[in-house]
């Protein structure tokens, strides 16, 4: 865990494991195989199970399993403020956004299963337009801005879209030097002021940005912390401004 301003508070494994759901590679319900990613809209968590291609979905609180969307390819997850699911998907180049078919609901048992939800796809493989992926992996929402931003790994770069998919700017490019990236996956956004967080893989760094792009700080990189990082993937920010890495 680590403090924007580069201060390393200590690592998650001193913490207390609460709860946790799955415990071994399986395509039954409530367990996974390669879960991507994570997040958490209102009481329900959405989680990423990519090695099965499908997004199953749980109680906050408790950790029930409420539903699963099937035959899905998913790398990054976020839910909008209207609830529409938002994935990225590293194999198809593109980004999906899942919504509810409400004439499902006129269904029989057996159709609604096969008619429940909606998939658009957004974007196309390309390395330089606006719109265009080349293995999109993260997806994060940032409510205080009311926009959604994509790391567009292989392209080197982040693509920032509003609420209605539509293309507002992008950021980064390939390098070395602050504000440029190799590999960019994870990313978050703060509940404090909306900056942008960013891991930057294959640059051993997690790279702070404000909400319109601007690069402010980083983390890592130059061993600034006690053990530097290593690839990081995972980041969440929390209510104090605390950001959590995923070392991998």
């Amino acid at each position: 865990v680590h403090l924007k301003e580069h201060e390393y508070i200590k690592k998650f494994g001193l913490f207390k494991l609460k709860a946790q759901i799955g415990n071994t590679k399986s395509n039954k319900t409530g367990f996974f195989n390669s879960p991507y990613s994570i997040c958490s809209f209102d009481d329900k968590l959405y989680i990423a199970d990519h090695g099965n291609d499908r997004i199953q979905v749980f109680s906050k609180y408790v950790l029930k399993h409420l539903f699963t969307i099937e035959s899905i390819n998913v790398s990054g997850i976020s839910v909008l403020k209207n609830s529409d699911i938002v994935i990225t998907s590293f194999e198809e180049e593109c980004l999906k956004v899942i919504s509810e078919n409400k004439d499902s609901r006129k269904c029989n048992t057996v159709e609604f299963a096969k008619k429940k939800w909606k998939v658009k796809n957004i974007g196309r493989y390309g390395t330089s337009k606006k719109l265009e992926f080349n293995g999109p992996f993260g997806c994060a929402n940032n409510r205080f801005t009311n926009t959604v931003i994509i790391s567009d790994s292989c392209n080197h770069r982040v693509q920032v879209l509003n609420q209605e998919m539509q293309f507002l700017f992008q950021f980064g490019k390939f390098g070395k030097r602050d504000g440029e990236f190799e590999y960019p996956e994870g990313e978050c956004c703060s509940p404090v002021n909306g900056d942008i967080i960013v891991s930057d893989r294959g640059n051993n760094r997690v790279q702070i940005f404000d909400k319109n792009g601007k690069y402010k700080s980083k983390i890592g990189d130059d061993d600034d912390t006690p053990k530097g990082l290593n690839g990081p993937i995972g980041v969440a920010c929390d209510l104090k401004d605390r950001v959590y890495v995923c070392d991998t």
